[in-house]
Protein backbone atom coordinates (compact mmCIF):
# COMPACT_ATOMS: atom_id res chain seq x y z
CA UNK A 1 0.00 0.00 0.00
CA UNK A 2 0.92 3.47 -1.08
CA UNK A 3 1.11 6.03 1.74
CA UNK A 4 0.69 9.30 0.85
CA UNK A 5 3.20 11.89 3.09
CA UNK A 6 0.63 14.33 2.38
CA UNK A 7 -1.79 12.66 4.49
CA UNK A 8 0.70 12.93 7.25
CA UNK A 9 2.39 15.77 6.90
CA UNK A 10 0.21 18.17 5.11
CA UNK A 11 0.99 20.72 2.53
CA UNK A 12 4.87 21.88 2.10
CA UNK A 13 5.08 24.80 -0.21
CA UNK A 14 3.38 27.33 -2.55
CA UNK A 15 4.86 27.81 -5.70
CA UNK A 16 4.55 30.01 -9.03
CA UNK A 17 4.87 27.43 -12.11
CA UNK A 18 5.42 29.15 -15.98
CA UNK A 19 5.53 26.71 -18.67
CA UNK A 20 7.94 27.80 -21.70
CA UNK A 21 7.56 27.40 -25.26
CA UNK A 22 10.44 24.76 -26.78
CA UNK A 23 10.57 25.30 -30.12
CA UNK A 24 9.42 28.20 -32.14
CA UNK A 25 5.64 28.30 -33.47
CA UNK A 26 5.67 31.73 -35.84
CA UNK A 27 1.51 31.04 -36.90
CA UNK A 28 1.25 31.65 -33.04
CA UNK A 29 3.89 34.37 -32.67
CA UNK A 30 5.35 32.22 -30.08
CA UNK A 31 9.26 32.50 -30.00
CA UNK A 32 11.29 29.12 -27.88
CA UNK A 33 11.41 30.27 -24.51
CA UNK A 34 8.21 32.47 -24.38
CA UNK A 35 6.65 32.00 -21.67
CA UNK A 36 2.93 30.20 -22.80
CA UNK A 37 1.47 29.72 -19.40
CA UNK A 38 1.56 31.19 -16.09
CA UNK A 39 0.20 29.45 -12.69
CA UNK A 40 0.49 31.67 -9.55
CA UNK A 41 0.46 30.16 -5.95
CA UNK A 42 -0.24 25.92 -6.78
CA UNK A 43 0.41 24.02 -3.86
CA UNK A 44 1.14 20.06 -4.55
CA UNK A 45 -2.12 17.92 -3.80
CA UNK A 46 -0.67 14.93 -4.91
CA UNK A 47 2.83 13.31 -6.70
CA UNK A 48 2.86 9.63 -8.15
CA UNK A 49 5.86 7.88 -9.06
CA UNK A 50 5.68 4.29 -11.23
CA UNK A 51 8.66 2.91 -12.41
CA UNK A 52 9.44 -0.30 -13.90
CA UNK A 53 12.51 -3.46 -13.32
CA UNK A 54 13.72 -5.19 -15.88
CA UNK A 55 16.53 -7.84 -15.41
CA UNK A 56 19.11 -9.72 -17.29
CA UNK A 57 19.84 -13.21 -15.83
CA UNK A 58 21.69 -15.95 -16.54
CA UNK A 59 24.95 -18.10 -16.34
CA UNK A 60 24.85 -21.22 -13.19
CA UNK A 61 22.32 -20.89 -11.12
CA UNK A 62 20.89 -18.45 -13.17
CA UNK A 63 21.55 -15.08 -10.89
CA UNK A 64 20.78 -11.50 -12.18
CA UNK A 65 23.49 -10.49 -13.47
CA UNK A 66 22.42 -6.32 -14.44
CA UNK A 67 19.11 -4.66 -13.61
CA UNK A 68 17.71 -1.62 -15.35
CA UNK A 69 15.11 0.96 -13.50
CA UNK A 70 13.05 1.72 -16.73
CA UNK A 71 9.10 3.48 -17.85
CA UNK A 72 9.82 6.11 -14.72
CA UNK A 73 6.74 8.31 -14.74
CA UNK A 74 6.03 11.09 -12.18
CA UNK A 75 2.62 12.81 -12.11
CA UNK A 76 1.89 15.58 -10.11
CA UNK A 77 -1.16 17.48 -9.50
CA UNK A 78 -1.09 21.09 -8.77
CA UNK A 79 -4.09 23.12 -7.34
CA UNK A 80 -4.54 26.64 -6.50
CA UNK A 81 -4.16 27.95 -3.10
CA UNK A 82 -6.95 29.87 -2.91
Amino acid sequence: MAVNIFDKYGIKEVANVYFEALDDDLSAGVYAGDIVLFLDSLKVSTIETTAENTAAQGGWGNPRLVQWDCLCRRQFWPRTAA
